[in-house]
């Protein structure tokens, strides 16, 4: 099998030499144009929202966070890191994976929250969108969120889809693309940017939980196991910085971990603080809060969803 798998790696479509990998950047069509759409979309957002009056919410700490999380979803794809993950080292791939679908979009989705979420598409795209509100709404869910970002990723860190994807060029475009739209629709319902309220603040808390916990399967899989799980690195005869297969393997599962830790433990913190704050007798009544909230009070930036509501409503008037 190894053989086999070796004989597959040396006809890639995609071989980067050794030698070239530190200087191999790559400009995907695909990873390009939907950037160049992402940065055009945040910034007519911002625009109109200033031109309201309100540049506190479109504030420069937004726009760090935005390009933080930009750069964190497209370098991964286009610099010399991806041709090190392509085939060399299982713990490149791994750092590209939790970068672009974790992340990078926890950084997107907390630079769009509030009146952002509104203004991000123009009332033109709005009335196109019209006819596919029924399905947008099944797909925030949070029930059809979680378990698209379960399939996500556990189906694609299942070995032989993960060799497959190695080996087949549009496979591996598609697993990142799914990476990206997993992890944004699990984070917009952690961060609730638009405060839709699907989830309360402790069912938010308990859906970053979660993610913890199915993303530990991956790694307690790559930490304890006795053998290679990915058949392409084991073949690999290049060893980038003399990285044995099992050693490499135990890094990748560290660099998840270490990732999520730091991504989903901030969230949790954040949102647990209120009870974490609480003395030990309020410490009930505090719990209790966070899952049965109060009745949501009028935001301060109803304006921004009061535009939102009549763009809607007059693009399905047009629709009909």
């Amino acid at each position: 099998m190894a053989r086999l798998v070796a004989g597959l790696v040396l006809f890639h479509p995609r071989p980067v030499p050794p030698s070239e990998l530190s200087t191999h950047w790559i400009a995907p069509p695909a990873v390009v144009v939907l950037a160049v759409v992402a940065i055009a979309l945040f910034a007519q957002a911002v625009i109109r929202l200033r031109r309201r009056g309100r540049a506190d919410l479109a504030g420069t700490g937004r726009v760090l966070l935005f390009g933080a999380g930009l750069a964190l979803v497209v370098l991964p794809l286009v610099s010399p890191l991806d041709g090190v993950a392509d085939r060399y080292l299982l713990s490149a791939h791994m750092l590209q994976h939790v970068l672009i679908a974790d992340a990078g979009p926890a950084l997107l989705v907390l630079a769009v929250r509030g009146p952002l979420a509104f203004f991000l598409l123009p009332a033109p795209v709005l009335r196109r969108l019209a006819a596919l509100r029924p399905l947008l709404r099944v797909l925030v869910r949070p029930d059809v969120v979680f378990l698209v970002w379960v399939a996500t990723i556990l189906g694609w860190h299942f070995p032989s889809a993960y060799d497959y994807t190695l080996l087949h060029p549009w496979a591996h475009e598609l697993e990142h693309a799914t990476f990206v739209l997993a992890g944004t629709l699990a984070w917009i319902q952690v961060v609730d940017p638009a405060r839709r309220r699907h989830l309360t603040r402790g069912g938010r808390a308990l859906f970053a939980f979660s993610m913890f916990v199915f993303g530990t399967a991956v790694v307690d899989g790559l930490l304890f196991s006795s053998a290679p799980a990915y058949a392409v690195y084991a073949a690999q005869p290049h060893r980038v910085f003399g990285l044995s297969p099992g050693l490499d393997q135990r890094l990748g599962a560290v660099v998840m971990f270490a990732e999520q830790a730091l991504t989903v433990g901030a969230a949790l913190v954040l949102l647990l603080r209120p009870a974490l704050r609480a003395t030990p007798s309020d410490a009930v009544s505090s719990v209790v809060r966070l899952c049965h909230p109060p009745p949501r009070r009028r935001r301060r930036w109803a304006f921004a969803s009061s535009a939102a509501a009549r763009s809607l409503r007059s693009s399905s008037r047009s629709a009909r």
